[in-house]
Formats: C-alpha cells, structure tokens, sequence
C-alpha cells in the first residue's frame, strides 16, 4: 500500500512538473512577443514625402530631390548614421516633362536613388494605363503598396500588377512592417476608363488584414503609407492603435501636417518635394512595443544638394530638353496655373483645332503647371497638361449642357464658346442663348467623359461620344506654333483674343 501510494505521489509531481513547461498561449492582454537578436532600445527614423509629382528638379532652385537628399545627411544623418526608412504616401510621377515624357520611369530611377523602400499607390499611378503601371512597379526599386484594392469581377488582389498590401524590411534586426492604402477616391480621380475594372474598398478591414498579416510574417513594428487625407487618417487613428500600428503616413491632399493621436503618430509633407515629414521611433526588444519619440516637417530648403542624385537629375533634364525642349512660342508674361489666361489658352485652343464643336469644357484639375515667362517648350505644355488623355466630342442638348455647367456637386469646369449673360448662357459663335431642345457639339476631354471628377452626366447624356483620337495637347501645341510669336512679338496679347 505505501510503494503504491509512494508511486502515485511520484506520478502526481511529475505532471505538475510537465504542465509547468508548456507555454501559456498569447491573448490580448499579453500578446507574444515577437523574438529579437537586440539587446537595447533601438532608434528608428522614418524621412516620409507623398505627391512627389515628378518634381526631381524642384519647382524652384535648391528644392529638387538632390537638395532634399542633402538636408537628410545634414539633419538627420542618413544614410549611415542609424536605422532609415524612407517612404511616400504616392503619386510618384506624373507631373512636369522631366517625369511625364518618360511616363514616370526617369523620377521611379531617381526616387530609388534617394532610397525609398517603400510607397502607397497613389491615384496618380494609374495615368499611363495599367500595363505602363505593371512595368513600373515590375521594375521599381522599391514596392508599391495598397490593401484595399481588388478586382470587381473576381475580388482578387491585383498582385499581377506586382502591388502588395504590405511589405516587411528589416532594418539591421528590426522587422518593420509596411503597410499600404489607396484613396476611395482612386475611382473617380484617376481615369475611370482604366481604373473602373478595381474595387477601391473602404479602409478598416483591408488595413486590420494587412496588419494581421504582416505580424504573421513577423513584423515587430507596424508602419502605415497611405494616399489618404488628413481626416481620413484620423478616423482611422483608433483601428490603427488596436493594431499597434505606430506611424500613419497621408497624402493625396498636399497638405503638410504632424500630429499625435494617443499613441499614434500621423504625418504628411509639403508636395512636389518641397518639404519632407520626419518621425524619431524608438523599439524596445524587451517590450515589443515602439514609441513615438518626435515627429515634424521640414522645408526642403538649404540643403546642399547629393552629388549622385544631383547627376541623375541632370542627365534626365538634359535628356528631356533634347526631346521636350523645342521652343514653340514666347511669352511676355508667365500664365498662372489654372488662371483665366490658362483656361483660355486651352479651351480655346480646342476651338480653334476642331472648329465643327461649338463648346469646349475641361476640368481644372488637369492644369498642372504655370507656364513661366519666355520661351514656350513642348516640355512646358507637356507639364501644364501631364496626363494621356484625348478629345471627345460630345453631343448635348441646350438642356443637358446646362445641367452640366450648373450641377452644384461639380466643380465649375474651363469654358469656351459659351458665356454667361444675365441669367442665360449665350454660345459665342451665334451670340443666341443656348435652346432647350438644340443640339450642340462639345469638347470635353476623355477622362471627364469616363466619370472623372465626377462629370458622369456627360455618358448618360451621350452614351455613343465620338472619341476623335486627337491627343488633348496637340490644338494647344498647334494654336501656339501658328502664331509665330517671338521676344518682340510675344504671344499675350493673342491669347486674349481666344474665346474662353
């Protein structure tokens, strides 16, 4: 009786001791901790920029990709004096010639020369169609990131275009994990005859997935690029604590901002390179867990520029300007972005290249550039209106057009051939009001055809447009090359005579 008790005492210990080695399972309140070679804190610098817009020369001297570089050395001594991350919240490329005649491969070059590691998909990125975007990203030194997008028909992700919905890098020990968002509003500002075969989803449960599956690939700190605006990333900013996601970068916006919310940190620079948004992190391998030090901006100015970049830049300049810079015209005067001279250089234009249409409209979100004084390039048009887009005549009657010119939900758009008189439109070429029941033709370009900008009365109205193929800068080009303009005869005063 006792050897039997004895060996059942025996029995009961060696259990005990047996269950004291299994580890007990994570839960929430204490989440596994993720295994590290680190011993100490360690820091961590994101550098962060979004809508660079091809702007490798800079809008004006000392603010290209080469002086923001040179600022990164000097202020926050990258990159050899810690742990870098430097990332865009998209719209990488379309934007002045330099960039848009090469489709965006000449700022993908130099962007991966500054070292990026990593981008949102902006709207932007979709421009040049989606076999120019399978090509970037295919070949991007970097990858290009977006949860949130899939194919209608089928819900698949498109990583046949080569994007992910996160990235993980691993900064000398540290996994960080990036993850990607596509503004909702990809539909509608990107050309919807190429985007209109995607879903662009709404952001939580795309962005919870994401982050799901970067701690199973074995992120140790979590990092959101996003092309979202400030408000959007706010209402994000508690999903983004569950999460433990540390940083939230925007864009899309053009609107620098910094911010702390709880835990989370949220930043977006200055556009067109001329400013870049900075976060100091600090990880503890103890914890798992990583805090915000210090996030701000930084005006890209002063910064002496890299010399590597700085001859990238110059041999992508000089490239263009044997291609893009043939002189087409003078200016006395520089032509604001979208101002009334702007508009009626382009509208009128149409007019004069197509004189059959007897209205021309275009969206003001497709002026991207001003046109500086003297001498006028095809490289200069080419940044005023960056995108591929083409005419299509429009056919409308009296009322339809009307509605379009008067729709509260659209922003007012260029107009030629027509004028407003009292409380009636009158066309310029009969100087009538326009009539309810006549039909009229009208120019308007294709990706405000497609719904872009919202303008979606216009396929309703006319469902069987006829697309002329004519490339929407080629009248302009044209118009301003039979003027014969020079220094002493400049091309001003002839664009007041355009009709708007």
């Amino acid at each position: 009786m006792k050897t039997n008790l004895l060996c059942r005492l025996m029995l009961v210990l060696l259990l005990i001791g047996l269950a004291g080695c299994v580890p007990s399972l994570p839960t929430e309140a204490n989440p596994a901790k993720p295994s590290s070679t680190l011993k100490e804190p360690t820091a961590i610098t994101v550098l962060y920029t979004s809508d660079e817009h091809g702007w490798m020369e800079g809008q004006k001297e000392g603010q290209g990709a080469a002086n923001m570089v040179g600022l990164w050395h000097e202020k926050e001594g990258y990159p050899d004096k810690g742990r870098f991350l430097v990332l865009s919240g998209g719209d990488n490329w379309t934007g002045p010639a330099v960039s848009t005649w090469y489709q965006g491969s000449s700022m993908l070059e130099v962007m991966g020369a500054m070292g990026y590691q990593a981008s949102a998909v902006g709207n932007h990125e979709f421009d040049f169609g989606l076999d120019v975007l399978k090509s970037r990203v295919t070949a991007s030194p970097y990858p290009f990131l977006a949860a949130n997008i899939d194919y209608k028909k089928t819900n698949a992700y498109p990583d046949d275009l080569g994007i992910r919905a996160f990235t993980i890098i691993d900064l000398q020990g540290v996994k960080v994990g990036i993850l990607g968002l596509s503004t909702k509003a990809t539909a509608y500002t990107a050309n919807p005859a190429i985007v209109s075969v995607f879903n662009f989803e709404d952001y939580t449960a795309p962005l919870t997935q994401a982050a799901k599956d970067a701690r199973q690939a074995g992120a140790q700190v979590l990092i959101l690029v996003a092309h979202l605006c400030e408000q959007d990333l706010i209402s994000l900013a508690s999903t983004a604590q569950e999460l433990g996601i540390v940083l939230m970068g925007g864009g899309h916006c053009h609107l620098g901002f910094s911010q702390m919310i709880g835990l989370t940190g949220l930043v977006d620079s200055a556009p067109f390179l001329r400013g870049y948004a900075y976060a100091h992190l600090l990880y503890n391998p103890d914890s798992g867990k990583t805090q915000v030090k210090d996030i701000g901006l930084q005006p890209n100015e002063g910064g002496k520029a890299d010399a590597k970049v700085a001859k990238l830049v110059q041999d992508w300049s000089q490239k263009t300007n044997v291609q893009a810079g043939v002189v087409i015209g003078y200016l006395k005067n520089e032509i604001f972005r979208q101002s009334e001279a702007m508009q009626a250089l382009i509208v009128g234009a149409w007019l004069w290249g197509y004189p059959q249409a007897d209205v021309a409209l275009t969206n003001m979100g497709g002026m991207r550039d001003r046109i500086p004084a003297g001498e006028i390039t095809l490289g200069g048009i080419t940044s005023v209106m960056p995108f591929d887009n083409t005419l299509v005549e429009v056919h409308l009657s009296g009322t339809e057009l009307q509605s379009v010119l008067e729709n509260k939900l659209l922003t007012p758009p260029a107009i030629g051939g027509l004028h407003r008189s009292g409380t009636q439109w009158v066309l310029n070429k009969t100087g009538k009001p326009l009539e309810h029941d006549a039909i009229y033709s009208v120019l308007v370009n294709d990706f405000m055809y497609s719904g872009g900008d919202h303008y979606t009365e216009l396929a309703r109205y006319d469902p069987k447009a006829y697309f002329t193929a004519i490339d929407w800068r080629q009248p302009v080009i044209d118009w301003i090359k039979a003027q014969h303009s020079s220094k002493s005869q400049p091309l001003d005063d002839a664009i007041l005579t355009l009709e708007k």
